[in-house]
């Protein structure tokens, strides 16, 4: 029951795909769904995009092995992110009325800053993206007959599907039920638990309660755990691109504002989760990220109901959600400024429909690329955090002075794009204690130095 379920639910979100190509017609339809989004499509679609595996799954077993201060990032680290995105860049971003960030950079800085940020946008949703299909197929495999590989390989194909077809109004309209599905099934064991244990079991020792305390970890180290994160997401296109596809500047904001206050609502559930569970867990567990399957298998099998396992599959269906939700965005965000500020400009493409034709051959190219990534690594944590930080250190300062300030021009936004690349590739290799922070400051410092000396003036794309 639980392997069809599954395969039925990943089916129904195909067809989705199916149902919305019909109603596409151009390429600002399929990149930013015509500019149609409202308030609360917009708002489930940027809370379901950025919660994903690692939300659930990766914050509840970091809570249980160390306490409340290993969940800083996730979820208050993303929310404050989401909540000051709609604050002080979302009205900027649309008003700009870009179709991807790659418009950012051609219209302030030219083409050629322009390519130089697709090639370092375009890593971290493809790698991104591969964590998640290998997420998708461990929680699959876990719970169904099916091996890794053939529920990777399955997500892979559903996935890419339905973004191919239906652009960003299928990857909003599947947000929107995924998240309510996210939203029940983590609801609905939060709930069994508490009505079920003991009220002695539901206190938590006061160690464990402390929000900075990270263990040995240092203060410079928790500082860097909360910048990633932070940071990352101001230049995350996954988010810029559903900015963009709100009806006005305002529900932008608002959208922004409430996805990250929703984020942390329900960001609350896995990590309340961690706090209980080594009071109501009947054994300890080996591996800290089975603590929500592990809840799930002790509280919600029913033997005495018709469908015992009914609610199980829900949060199985939740899991799932949250990964999906997060694969459809990032291969789609990627293939736009793939195509959108490279390969349109690269080509000469003029005819909107060859344009359309061609981000829809680029999420195919991206899609392949991500599976290929879950299907041969090894460790997902490790993608996430690479996804999250490559090459956006140089883009935060680019990003904010091209959207804020005329100060700058070509050549600054290039050193600081370089720099902040180089500066977290030397943090990594040298083992520094906090190369993303330091890729930002130092790409920071390299875009003002630059622009002081030369004296630049603003490059203005001619119409």
């Amino acid at each position: 029951m639980v392997t069809a379920s599954i395969i039925i639910y990943v089916l129904l979100q195909l067809l989705i795909g199916v149902w919305v190509s019909r109603q596409i017609t151009s390429q600002e339809d399929f990149i930013v769904a015509g500019r149609s989004l409202g308030l609360g499509l917009a708002t489930l679609t940027i809370f379901s995009t950025w919660f994903g595996a690692e939300s659930i799954v990766g914050a509840a077993g970091a809570v249980y092995e160390h306490g409340l201060g290993a969940s800083g990032p996730d979820p208050f680290g993303y929310s404050v992110a989401l909540i000051l995105m709609g604050l002080f860049f979302a009205k900027a971003l649309w008003n700009g009325g870009f179709l991807t960030l790659g418009d950012l950079f051609r219209r302030e800085f030219g083409p050629g800053v322009e390519r130089l940020g697709v090639l370092l946008i375009l890593p971290g949703p493809v790698i991104w993206g591969g964590a998640q299909i290998r997420a998708f197929g461990k929680v699959v495999s876990a719970v169904t007959t099916l091996d890794v590989n053939m529920a990777i390989t399955l997500a892979a194909i559903a996935v890419i599907g339905y973004t191919m077809l239906g652009g960003l109004y299928a990857s909003a309209l599947t947000d929107f039920i995924q998240g309510i599905v996210m939203i029940l099934g983590l609801g609905l064991l939060l709930v069994c638990i508490l009505w079920t244990v003991e009220p002695q079991q539901l206190q938590v020792e006061p160690e464990r309660l402390q929000l900075f305390n990270v263990g040995s970890g240092t203060t410079l180290e928790a500082f860097e755990s909360w910048a990633v994160p932070i940071f990352s997401t101001f230049v995350a296109v996954e988010l810029i691109s559903r900015i963009l596809a709100t009806k006005d500047a305002k529900i932008a904001q608002n959208a922004s504002i409430l996805g990250g206050s929703l984020y942390l609502l329900i960001g609350l559930i896995p990590v309340t989760m961690g706090l209980l569970a080594p009071k109501v867990l009947s054994t300890p567990l080996q591996d800290p990220e089975q603590v929500v399957p592990a809840l799930a298998e002790q509280f919600l099998i029913f033997p005495d109901f018709i469908f015992p396992n009914i609610i199980y599959i829900m949060l199985m269906g939740a899991i799932i959600s949250a990964i999906l939700s997060t694969v459809d965005s990032v291969l789609l965000s990627g293939a736009s400024i793939m195509s959108n500020n490279f390969l349109v400009h690269a080509f000469k493409i003029k005819d909107d429909e060859l344009q359309m034709k061609c981000t829809r051959i680029s999420v195919v190219i991206l899609g392949v690329i991500a599976y290929l990534c879950g299907l041969f690594a090894d460790r997902i944590k490790e993608l996430v955090e690479i996804a999250a930080s490559f090459g956006s250190a140089g883009l935060v300062p680019v990003v904010i002075f091209g959207l804020f300030s005329k100060f700058g021009g070509a050549r600054s936004a290039s050193a600081a794009l370089i720099v902040g690349l180089a500066g977290w590739f030397c943090g990594l290799v040298f083992e520094l204690t906090a190369p993303y922070s330091l890729s930002i400051i130092i790409s920071t410092l390299a875009y003002i130095l630059t622009a002081s000396y030369l004296k630049e003036t603003r490059y203005i794309e001619e119409a």
